[in-house]
């Protein structure tokens, strides 16, 4: 793995960026690395929340800072990996957050349990008509709402993806597209394949889940099979489209960054090298 070398090369530590992975007991669908795998370079942000509990890109981000100036206090280099475009942006972007509100929150979500999330949506629209977002998104949309009713302004973020805070080198992994479409098959057949329907299971008799665990992807379509919803066939397929979906949001996100460094990785071997060069004009090693 791409991290694990050059964290082992350059006296690294992995900070975890990919927010399904902050999930406790949500191993196999989120393609975490088990404890013999990470070949003892530290991990961290990952297995730090119940999934019963919402994770906050908000709280997600000052915690990560945390343990990059702990890691950089030990003289060693933190890699930021993952994953999601905006957990990842608001450690290299310092993106500043609207402050959040409980009881409004609170008000929201009763709201869209009784009427609808589409009554919220069309107030979103009423309130604010230049923002987009999908009808279904529910959590985004009592977000934006719930940012809207406490500072008055628009909840359009503003993404300063010019401006790099603390130095990073970023780094964009590709691969062209029948490369990523094999790659992205064999990583949701590995799901099921190593007990994704089993792990769920377990994670139902554990947990009362919340949203977002409840609605990540394989989870959702492993719920689904389980209560008999749709076939395992049917669960596998779903589940492969929506990887397709978020991989090619991931690449329109991260696309946008600026002096970032591009390495094809349809030949691994050949990538390493281009990142452990990239890494030693970076750090001036000889």
């Amino acid at each position: 793995m791409l991290s694990l070398d050059a964290a082992r090369d350059f006296n690294g530590h992995i900070v975890n960026a990919d927010s399904m992975q902050l999930y406790r007991d949500m191993d196999i669908g989120t393609a975490k690395l088990s404890h013999s795998a990470r070949q003892g370079i530290p991990h961290h942000q990952i297995d730090v929340i119940d999934p019963s509990s919402e994770a906050s890109v908000a709280r997600y981000k000052l915690s990560a800072q945390t343990c990059i100036k702990h890691i950089h206090a030990l003289n060693s280099i933190p890699f930021l990996v993952g994953g999601s475009g905006l957990y990842v942006s608001s450690v290299v972007h310092n993106l500043q957050f609207p402050p959040t509100d409980g009881r409004v929150r609170k008000l929201l979500e009763d709201e869209a349990d009784k009427s609808g999330i589409g009554v919220l949506h069309d107030r979103l629209l009423k309130l604010h008509p230049g923002f987009t977002v999908s009808r279904g998104n529910r959590r985004r949309i009592i977000r934006a709402l719930e940012v809207a009713y406490i500072t008055g302004r628009s909840p359009n973020p503003v993404l300063p993806l010019q401006n790099r805070a603390n130095n990073f080198i970023v780094i964009n992994l590709i691969c062209d597209k029948g490369t990523l479409d094999i790659r992205l098959q064999k990583r949701v057949e590995s799901f099921y394949d190593n007990g994704l329907i089993d792990e769920v299971r377990l994670l139902q008799e554990k947990y009362v889940l919340g949203r977002t665990a409840a609605k990540a992807i394989g989870y959702k379509q492993a719920i689904m099979y389980l209560a008999g919803e749709i076939s395992c066939a049917d669960a596998k397929d779903s589940t492969l489209q929506e990887t397709i979906r978020l991989a090619n949001k991931q690449i329109k996100w991260f696309r946008r960054y600026s002096g970032q460094h591009i390495v094809d990785t349809t030949d691994m071997s050949v990538a390493y090298e281009q990142i452990r060069s990239i890494l030693n004009k970076s750090f001036r090693i000889s």
